[in-house]
């Protein structure tokens, strides 16, 4: 089993991620948030995730998170064409089964709302 998300995987242009922020659909099931932008071309899901350096000053603790974050996306991949940022809000550090609920609450919350039914946009 490949463990880690690859390039293509990831949100990572300045073009896609303000796209992805400016026009994506936005779900808070807290300390998470995400927000999904539908696309059409077959690729699979790609992920973003982002940290305040405001809220957690040392790197450690925001890496931490972030890994905390990919994993539980990666563990739960939603089957949907879709650019997919998810942001920590809290100013605590979380354990691992909070990050995870709350991930695995938004990623069924986007399938349930904009799944297979769900019109692309026009790009």
């Amino acid at each position: 089993m490949d463990r880690c998300l690859k390039k293509e995987q990831r949100v990572y242009r300045e073009s896609e991620l303000s796209r992805l922020f400016r026009s994506g659909k936005r779900i808070t099931v807290f300390p998470v948030g995400g927000v999904l932008y539908l696309r059409n071309d077959g690729a699979g899901p790609r992920l973003a995730v982002s940290v305040a350096k405001k809220r957690f000053r040392h790197a450690v603790d925001r890496v931490r998170i972030k890994r905390m974050l990919r994993e539980a996306f990666r563990l739960r991949k939603p089957d949907l064409d879709a650019d997919i940022a998810l942001v920590f809000l809290d100013t605590v550090l979380p354990d691992y089964v909070t990050v995870e609920h709350s991930v695995e609450e938004i990623l069924q919350q986007m399938l349930h709302k904009y799944g297979s039914t769900c019109p692309k946009p026009r790009t």
